[in-house]
């Protein structure tokens, strides 16, 4: 369904997750910088059994912002992370980032715009 006219679309952000507790600080600073209206976006965070306090990271993240959600990962592949966040996905977008990505501030608002 395409917004009407002046409205920005929906965004699902999906992150799978495995064992990357180190790099997550960044991402989380990075997505919370974006100049995208936080109220156009969904935040999916996939994670895959992590061993090392990432999943736990990521707990606080979406409990800290209403537009995160953490989903277990049990099958721990990239792939099947993709899957389960299409079947949660409600942004008209969507983009798939890792934990390492830093994406730029205005990431999201200049894909949109293509």
């Amino acid at each position: 369904m395409t917004p009407p006219a002046g409205v920005l679309p929906t965004v699902t952000v999906a992150v799978p997750l495995w064992n990357d507790a180190g790099l997550l600080p960044g991402l989380f600073a990075a997505l919370l910088a974006q100049d995208y209206p936080a109220d156009r976006l969904q935040i999916l965070l996939l994670d895959g059994g992590s061993s090392d306090g990432a999943a736990e990271l990521a707990r606080d993240f979406a409990a800290a912002q209403a537009h995160a959600t953490l989903l277990p990962n049990p099958r721990r592949l990239a792939a099947a992370a993709l899957n389960l966040a299409l079947t949660h996905a409600t942004g008209e977008v969507f983009v798939r980032l890792d934990a390492r990505t830093r994406p730029a501030l205005d990431y999201i608002s200049r894909g949109v715009a293509l």
